[in-house]
Parts: C-alpha cells; structure tokens; sequence
C-alpha cells in the first residue's frame, strides 16, 4: 500500500503549489490545458467509461446513473451560486463552494487509488496521471485559497482519502458509485473547463496529449 500513499503525497505537493506552477507556466498555459484535456479524453474514452461499463453491465445498469448525477450536480451548484448568491455574499460562496469541491474531489481521488492499486499498478498509474495533470495546472474549475491553513487541509486531502480506504475499506459497491461520480465531473470539467473554446488553445498540442495517452492505453492491452 506504500504506492497510493506516495502518489497521494505527490498529488498533495502538486496541489498546494498549483498556484505557483500556473504562474510560471503562464505563457504556456493553454498549451499545457490543451495537453492535459487530450489525455483526459483520451483516457475518458479508451479506459475509464468502458471498465465502468464493464462493471455496470454485469452488476446494475443502474450505476450509469451516477454518471449523471456527477455531471448536472456539478454544473447545478455551480450555476446556483452564481444566480441566487446576493452579490456581496458571491464571492465568499463561490471560495467556499471551491474549497468544499476540492477537497471532496481529492478525497474520493485518494480512495480510488487504493482501489485501482487492488486492480494492478497500470491501472493505477493510468488514473493517476490525467487527475495529476488537473491538479497540477488547476484545470479544475476551482480556485486556490489564499488562506494557508486551508491550502494545507485541501492539499491533505488524497492522502486523507487514501488512508481512509485503507484503514476502512469502502465496500465495492461504494466505490462503484464514487467512480461513477468522479466519471460525471471529468466529463463536466472537460467540456466545460479544459477544453479551450473558440480560437483559444492549441490544437496541435491536444491531438498531441491525445495520440500520446492513446498510443500508451493500446500498449496496456497489449502486453
């Protein structure tokens, strides 16, 4: 279990510097966002919907649902805060809901690599990678607090949920559900928050990030 733990950690570091990594990389950042929504697409595609469906056709097609659920609840609360909150309270809404998002976000990230750890290795690493790269280059549609303390408690927040479903095992159907949910939101922030629209972004570097985790999900089947 030594793995998920140091993943979790490197998650963790990524996490608390993300600030600092988009700031040095600002000139390439919609390279980097374009590279990183080609590798979410690509393993969105090619790996995780599939084995989730693998997984909801020989258990309950039900389980699709979660997938929808992930999806609209995402873009719920996020449309909600920006059309009931009052304007003076927006701000301090739109900073909580980001703080609750993310840490909820990493938590569930952290007991689904203990269980894509049961699986195998490149399993692992294949999830690891794309929810990596979100949290490095903040592709997700949160932003980081300006409060330490709360930075730190975000950026524990793999860890937690590694150590969680390793001291508490989550029962299968749990984490079941958790995937579909997580599934929803990488859609939602695909679409909604990585992909560059219009003439932003860089094609050449999406088709890129693309073909490179796609040439690298065939070699899995493969070997």
């Amino acid at each position: 279990m030594a793995l998920p733990v140091i993943l979790a950690v490197i998650m963790g570091i990524a996490h608390y510097l993300s600030e600092r990594f988009c700031a040095k990389c600002q000139r390439n950042g919609i390279k980097i966002i374009s590279f990183s929504a080609g590798v979410a697409v690509s393993y969105l595609f090619l790996d995780l919907l599939p084995n989730f469906s693998a997984i909801a056709m020989d258990d309950t097609r039900f389980l699709f649902l979660t997938i929808l659920a992930g999806f609209v609840m995402f873009h719920v609360i996020e449309k909600y805060i920006y059309k009931q909150a009052p304007k003076d309270k927006l701000l301090r809404d739109l900073a909580l809901e980001d703080s609750i998002i993310s840490f909820a976000y990493h938590f569930v990230v952290g007991i689904l690599l203990v269980n894509f750890f049961e699986v195998g290795i490149v399993k692992l690493l294949l999830f690891f990678f794309p929810v990596f790269l979100y949290t490095a280059v903040s592709t997700l549609p949160v932003d980081t607090s300006r409060y330490k303390k709360i930075k730190v408690v975000l950026a524990m927040s793999t860890l937690l949920g590694v150590l969680y479903a390793m001291y508490l095992p989550v029962p299968v159907y749990m984490v079941n559900v958790l995937l579909g949910l997580l599934i929803g939101t990488l859609i939602y922030t695909v679409i909604r928050h990585s992909i560059p629209f219009a003439d932003e972004g860089e094609p050449l570097i999406f088709a890129v990030g693309v073909i490179l985790y796609t040439s690298i999900i065939v070699w899995t089947w493969v070997i």
